[in-house]
């Protein structure tokens, strides 16, 4: 569960959960727009509406990622780790990959919840940049990774696999 701070008491605010509670009856399109809210409360509680929503709304929460963090796409600036957080409990369709990819180039935590994500959703077009992934010895996901590729489960991915997982100096 997200939880914001207060600015004036640094006390949790029950804010979410008031707004989760009016965010779940909402229509896809209104939620959308909630992306846009100037309210941290609003955005997390639309985002985690839109993924309770199934594989339609995981789609529209896949669609408002932006691995460089920028621009109206998401309406967060650098908040893509709320959209990522959110994604964890949804069914992704294959055509996420591509959204979901480019954020393995990201330092910190957004790189190994896209690994774990890529992982869940199955889809064998993951592969190639979860391997290339594997090669970058300062990757911060490098072990979820190696889980996702595991749950992708394409024979073929095996065996590189493995090869890396010999040459990682963090597992000898």
């Amino acid at each position: 569960m997200l939880v914001f701070q207060s600015a004036c008491d640094g006390q949790p605010k029950k804010l979410l959960d008031g707004a989760l509670e009016r965010a779940r009856g909402g229509s896809r399109d209104r939620l959308l727009s909630k992306l846009q809210s100037a309210h941290p409360e609003e955005r997390a509680a639309a985002v985690k509406a839109l993924a309770e929503q199934g594989a339609k709304g995981a789609a529209a929460v896949v669609a408002h990622l932006d691995p460089r963090g920028q621009g109206p796409s998401t309406g967060l600036g650098t908040g893509s780790l709320e959209l990522l957080e959110a994604l964890k409990g949804a069914t992704l369709a294959e055509a996420a990959v591509e959204r979901l990819a480019p954020f393995l180039s990201c330092a910190g935590i957004e790189s190994a919840l896209a690994a774990q994500l890529l992982g869940k959703s199955g889809a064998r077009s993951a592969v190639p940049a979860l391997l290339k992934y594997l090669d970058e010895p300062t990757a911060f996901g490098r072990r979820q990774a190696l889980i996702a590729l595991g749950e992708v489960g394409d024979r073929r991915a095996a065996k590189a696999a493995a090869e890396k997982l010999r040459s990682m100096s963090e597992v000898r």
